[in-house]
């Protein structure tokens, strides 16, 4: 799927389902973040932004800017945080683009199973938040049963 898919995708979901955008956006760029920690076995702090008009990913690393650097992973030497940008000072979070070129593939079937649960949530959420309001109310109704056939 490329971006104008992933930004066409977003926007259907938000017609047929009638749930916010930027719930989507956010499920997706927790997916995400938890696709890259399951491939790449990373315990960095991770920022995975989505771009919501062109649908651009990116993931950063984020580490914390130190004097004496004790974890690679979640620090950074105020040295070389100023030679990224000249204004970091210490204690400040430098984000590092970690973004790989394959990922993204990889991170789509999780992104996809999480966005599916967000949705199944939100929905159930919204038919109790339509039927709570109607609680102690007398309501007539007819009650189904639809039995699923199982083929061997």
């Amino acid at each position: 799927m490329n971006s104008v898919e992933l930004i066409e995708a977003v926007k259907l979901l938000v017609q047929e389902k009638g749930i916010d955008e930027d719930t989507i956006f956010n499920a997706l760029e927790s997916a995400i973040g938890a696709a890259y920690r399951k491939n790449y076995g990373t315990a960095q702090n991770l920022k995975v932004t989505i771009n919501r008009e062109t649908g651009e990913i990116h993931v950063y690393a984020q580490k914390k800017v130190v004097e004496d650097v004790y974890d690679n992973l979640l620090e950074i030497s105020l040295e070389d945080a100023r030679n990224i940008d000249i204004r970091y000072n210490l204690d400040d979070i430098v984000d590092i683009e970690i973004t790989p070129k394959d990922f993204l593939r990889a991170a789509a079937q999780v992104a996809k199973q999480r966005v599916i649960q967000i949705i199944r949530e939100k929905e159930r959420n919204i038919i109790y938040e339509e039927f709570v309001e109607k609680e102690n109310d007398i309501i007539t109704g007819i009650v189904q049963k639809r039995k699923r056939i199982r083929f061997l």
